[in-house]
Parts: C-alpha cells; structure tokens; sequence
C-alpha cells in the first residue's frame, strides 16, 4: 500500500486542502476488462497558503507540511505494524533499571 499526501486546487481564498491517498494497487475489471484502481481518501483538517505572502504564511505552510508528513508517517506505522501483526503496546512498559 502507497500513502501519499495529495493537495487540492486552491480555493477562492488561495489555500489549498490537505488529503492522504491511500493506495492499494489495481485490478481488472472481470465484466468490462478495464483497469479499476483501489483508493481511499481521508482528509486532513489542514491547509497550506497557495501563494505565502507573509513570513508568518511560509512558517505556517512549513509547519504544516511537517505535520502532514508527520501524518502520513504514521499512518504507513500503523499499516505496516497491523500487516504483519506487530504489537508494541508492551514495549513501553518494560522495565530496563531492575
């Protein structure tokens, strides 16, 4: 699975919407035998200036970006660990000191 940040069209205002894209790969189409492609879509609540203007809008669009891969990070964590039933849920509960 591929999971990439996609950014929409600037919006009246000049900002432009953050969503993840899922990916899962394509198949064919047993009944028309055209290739349909596996995506799921989730939508960020975050924006980035189409046009920064501002010193305060180019810190605001890097932050943002940094949070979005950020996001995306672990999101591709949690796939990874859930494909190949990983658990890390004890490993902060250990104890090294006694």
């Amino acid at each position: 699975m591929k999971i990439s940040i996609e950014y929409r069209a600037p919006d009246a205002e000049g900002k432009r919407a953050l969503r993840l894209t899922y990916y899962a790969g394509s198949y064919l189409d047993p009944t028309t035998g055209i290739r349909k492609h596996k995506r799921s879509r989730e939508t960020l609540d975050l924006f980035l200036y189409d046009k920064p203007r501002t010193p305060a809008q180019r810190l605001h669009n890097k932050e943002t970006q940094r949070a979005a891969e950020a996001i995306r990070a672990k999101r591709l964590f949690e796939y990874e660990t859930g494909k190949h039933h990983l658990d890390f849920s004890n490993a902060y509960k250990a104890s090294f000191f006694e």
